[in-house]
């Protein structure tokens, strides 16, 4: 018995001296001893010096007796100050991680561009041999376009993607670093095809005043009467509901192609919702062929809206709709890509890589679906590589 009070004499001891302890390193802090570091102590974080607070003032709270006059005006002063910065903190986080964002979304961007600019050049490059051709015979010459160096480019981009997503310095960059790099990789861009670049600002450029002309349009129809029910408004028949998807399908196109990913959102959801209103009883009465075609327009709808929900950075919803989208079709390709898109942007590799060798054993010649696979199984394999050397230290 005596020895059992001995041992409980010097648990409370020590418990005792762990609590002094820890008031007195509270009070020390924040009396201004050590406030983000002092003479001969380390320098602490916002973040360690904001728990010190909130322990004081959970003490505050449960033991006034104990720590009386521990929050004195100043102190309280100085958790609203160290509040503030930290909230300033995490402000520049995301605008940092926003930037981040836009900056691999361009590469992404440049990427499907490329691809697109290429084969235009091509379609050029086949009306200019047949035009130096008509020269030749005529006795007059023409001025050729310098070639494209497509590996060049490609390799730009690819120097630009390596230091982004994998480089120690790219983890540790500041906002004006991620600026930096932007205009560099413009600049590489337009030394090595000043004529990709004029072509990009060409295209948004001329997606701007499509935009501007189809809303001066439509602002115009706005202010024409309309004769009798409008089919396209308020369809209801099922031949009507299946002509006004398709409309507000081709509309949700126009609308992407202008980047307004909000605009073609409601008309591909006008669009799903005109073809689950055909009644049942309709729809058992289409041929084979019909209803096929119903469900192609409702599955399209659905991956449309997944690749706007992409653009916006809406990732998770993204995911649903595609997910819907293949309770329908479960052989889709797109759909079983993009939604491997949004888990890329997502950073879940593992479910990125799932659905990119399913859509792969669906269409394995399929040239998005390999590029994006093959970046994967490269971001996997450095993933490893970095955790066998961590492990190894």
């Amino acid at each position: 018995g005596e020895e059992t009070k001995q041992d409980e004499t010097k648990q409370d001891e020590a418990e005792t001296k762990k609590e002094a302890e820890e008031d007195a390193d509270a009070k020390a802090t924040l009396g201004g001893v050590v406030v983000l570091g002092g003479v001969g102590h380390k320098r602490m974080h916002l973040h360690d010096e904001r728990v010190h607070v909130q322990r004081a003032w959970a003490a505050q709270q449960s033991s006034e007796s104990a720590l009386s006059g521990l929050l004195d005006e100043a102190t309280v002063q100085r958790a609203r100050q160290l509040e503030a910065a930290l909230c300033a903190v995490d402000e520049r986080v995301r605008h940092l991680a926003d930037l981040r964002n836009r900056c691999e979304q361009e590469i992404y961007q440049m990427r499907a561009d490329l691809d697109r600019f290429l084969m235009v050049a091509q379609q050029q490059q086949t009306g200019a041999d047949k035009h130096t051709e008509a020269n030749s015979e005529s006795g007059s010459g023409g001025e050729e376009d310098p070639k494209i160096d497509e590996q060049q480019v490609r390799n730009v981009l690819t120097d630009a993607e390596e230091w982004l997503l994998y480089s120690e310095e790219s983890e540790q960059a500041s906002a004006d670093r991620l600026c930096a790099f932007q205009a560099n990789t413009q600049r590489r861009l337009t030394e090595v095809c000043g004529r990709f670049v004029r072509w990009r600002e060409a295209e948004a450029a001329a997606r701007e005043a499509e935009r501007i002309a189809a809303a001066a349009d439509a602002a115009q129809r706005a202010t024409q009467p309309r004769q009798g029910r409008d089919k396209l408004a308020r369809p209801i028949t099922k031949d009507e509901l299946v002509a006004a998807a398709e409309k507000r399908k081709t509309q949700g196109n126009t609308l992407f192609k202008d980047g307004d990913m909000d605009g073609a959102i409601v008309r591909y959801s006008q669009a799903l919702e005109n073809v689950r209103s055909i009644r049942d009883e309709d729809l058992n009465k289409c041929e084979e062929e019909d209803k096929q075609k119903i469900r192609d327009t409702e599955v399209q709808s659905l991956g449309n809206i997944a690749l706007c929900l992409i653009k916006q950075k809406k990732y998770e919803t993204a995911i649903q709709n595609c997910q819907e989208a293949i309770r329908i079709d479960s052989a889709n390709v797109k759909c079983i890509f993009r939604m491997a898109q949004a888990y890329i942007h997502l950073k879940k590799w593992d479910d990125a890589k799932t659905h990119l060798s399913e859509a792969h054993t669906l269409a394995p010649e399929n040239k998005d679906v390999n590029k994006y696979l093959a970046y994967v199984n490269k971001h996997l394999q450095q993933m490893k590589a970095k955790e066998k050397q961590m492990y190894a230290k």
